[in-house]
């Protein structure tokens, strides 16, 4: 890289033999002298910058010219063929008066040599000045940095450096003007939402219906507004955007990034919002946190004259047996959530199942799990008093519980039974009073179910009531004759995909069935009219269990409102007495 002179530009070559190039010192005082030779502000960057032994005096070295390398004093400054602004300030500072250089002290001195000079060295300066040559000291005059009338040219010997001042001044008025203007634009932007509605209703932008509408947003999407008006990032985010972050990210994360990345970025990464939720505390047992979650919940549906009713889903998961240390004590073993629990011991049983209790809004659209329990082949028993643990709980906090849904194992089915329901009985035995007062119905899971029966049929031939065949091979022969249709009916290594058993137990397998049956005469579908109607019957039963969607044209299928009640009530019998028989 060619050295190149700050002051006078030139360059390290042939064609100047006899120069030296030199760098700026380490000391900061040091450093802000030269570039005050050179003419230059405090904040350029010295990096790769030299000054040239043009602008040095010999004293200025340790060791002469010659054959060695120069070396420069470490408090060597640049004295030598300085720039004309250096010498145009310097004949400033001496042609000034006392008095005048008093007044001016803070912005000439700076000039002068880059130090703060304190009163007592700017009086001596001046003293010296009119004792040198009294005969030229000029009348006292106020000096206004502002002006260009601050000198005159009769100041100057040389018109030209008159002319160069009076540039140097006109630019800097310039410059303080722009950053007045720009000052002004700050102050009056628009930088909150309440100044945007202002803004548009003084200009007739929006109406008055508009301007309630925005003044009626969530506190999170006026946060959001806010952000994106002053243009800033956060290294705290406000909690109304933190709420309004989480939220939107727990219905939908794509969502979530769709949106941040429409609005500039604004709102935190999603990895931001998994450090957020990772620094709950949650152990084993109920959840503190849930439970205050939705109590806030209840009391905000309250206050708009709502309740809120709630459904309890229990289901055990699987988990790999492991114990791992997490530094404070060892974790995988069986874990009710008992502060006294016990599990230092080498006979502790390790925890197999992961049981969890979850909330969903029967009359909204939300869910939460609020505890869990690490477990190892609970006995009904003690599935029943885990129950009643958490079902204590929730209905001390005013959480209303008015079914409680799981799977039909059998150690959940002796759980109820050790609670006063049947559920093999009629609707009004399938639930029970907990502590005499809160009437709780139980629900079989329906996806959990409909698996259950694909497998008994599988394994199993049934008759039904009218002597008719329900038959796992006409299925099969179904497959084979639909082989590049290929259905999903060979379940053995999938056998706990929900859609694969629907997809068996469906209306279109029933109709095809029916099709090889009496259409085609197929010889290998004879008989297969009652598995076609426990087809029928069993896909009824599963979509009136899953049913959700109110504009659902087939009744099976619709939600559950007063108007279909009874008609529902009337099929549901009809499956019931067929089932039974």
């Amino acid at each position: 890289m060619v050295k190149v002179c700050l002051i006078c530009k030139k360059e390290q070559s042939q064609a100047n033999p006899g120069l030296s190039f030199h760098k700026f010192p380490n000391s900061p005082v040091i450093q802000k002298k030269w570039l005050c030779r050179a003419c230059e502000t405090t904040s350029v960057t010295i990096n790769n910058k030299v000054i040239c032994s043009n602008h040095f005096t010999d004293d200025d070295y340790l060791n002469k010219a010659g054959g060695q390398r120069r070396r420069l004093h470490q408090e060597a400054i640049p004295s030598r063929n300085l720039p004309p602004a250096w010498t145009i300030c310097h004949e400033i500072v001496n042609n000034i008066v006392a008095g005048a250089l008093l007044k001016t002290a803070d912005a000439v001195v700076e000039i002068y040599n880059g130090e703060q000079w304190n009163n007592e060295m700017i009086e001596n300066a001046g003293k010296r000045s009119v004792d040198d040559d009294s005969a030229d000291v000029r009348p006292k005059k106020k000096i206004k940095l502002s002006q260009t009338e601050w000198l005159c040219e009769s100041d100057f010997k040389d018109p030209n450096k008159w002319l160069m001042v009076k540039q140097l001044i006109d630019s800097k008025n310039n410059t303080i003007e722009n950053l007045r203007r720009s000052n002004n634009y700050y102050k009056n932007k628009v930088s909150n939402c309440r100044k945007l509605v202002k803004t548009l209703k003084d200009n007739r932008w929006i109406t008055d219906a508009g301007e309630e509408f925005i003044q009626r947003l969530p506190p999170g999407v006026k946060a959001m507004v806010n952000a994106i008006l002053k243009r800033r990032t956060f290294t705290t985010f406000p909690e109304e955007l933190k709420n309004f972050a989480l939220s939107i990210h727990s219905y939908s994360p794509n969502a979530y990034e769709f949106l941040r990345t429409s609005f500039l970025k604004i709102l935190p990464h999603p990895s931001t919002l998994r450090s957020w939720l990772k620094s709950i505390h949650q152990e084993p047992g109920i959840s503190s946190e849930s439970i205050a979650t939705v109590i806030r919940l209840i009391q905000k549906s309250e206050e708009e004259g709502k309740k809120l009713v709630f459904n309890l889903t229990r289901d055990e998961m699987s988990i790999k047996k492991k114990i791992e240390w997490d530094g404070r004590r060892y974790i995988g073993y069986v874990d009710l959530g008992m502060a006294d629990a016990d599990n230092d011991s080498d006979d502790a049983p390790y925890a197999t199942y992961a049981l969890v209790y979850m909330l969903t809004y029967v009359n909204n659209y939300f869910k939460i799990p609020i505890a869990y329990y690490l477990t190892n082949s609970l006995s009904g028993q003690q599935n029943a008093e885990i129950l009643k643990y958490t079902l204590n709980e929730c209905f001390a906090n005013g959480i209303c519980i008015c079914n409680i849904t799981f799977d039909g194992a059998a150690s959940n089915i002796s759980m109820v039974q050790n609670l006063g329901a049947n559920i093999y009985d009629t609707l009004d035995t399938a639930s029970f009073v907990y502590l005499n007062k809160y009437k709780t119905y139980t629900t079989l899971d329906a996806c959990h179910m409909i698996k259950l029966i694909r497998n008994c049929l599988a394994s199993t031939d049934i008759i039904d009531a009218n002597n008719k065949i329900i038959s796992w091979r006409y299925i099969r022969a179904l497959v084979d004759l639909q082989d590049r249709e290929k259905i999903q009916v060979n379940f053995y290594n999938e056998k706990m995909k929900v859609f694969l058993a629907a997809q068996v137990l469906s209306e279109s397998v029933a109709r095809a069935l029916e099709f090889c049956e009496v259409d085609l005469e197929f010889p290998e579908f004879e008989g297969s009219a009652g598995t076609s109607r426990f087809c029928v019957i069993i896909n009824d039963c599963f979509g009136i269990m899953n049913s959700k969607n109110l504009f659902n044209k087939k009744l099976e299928k619709k939600g559950i409102t007063v108007e279909n009640l009874e008609n529902l009530r009337t099929k549901v019998n009809v499956y019931i007495q067929y089932i039974a028989g």
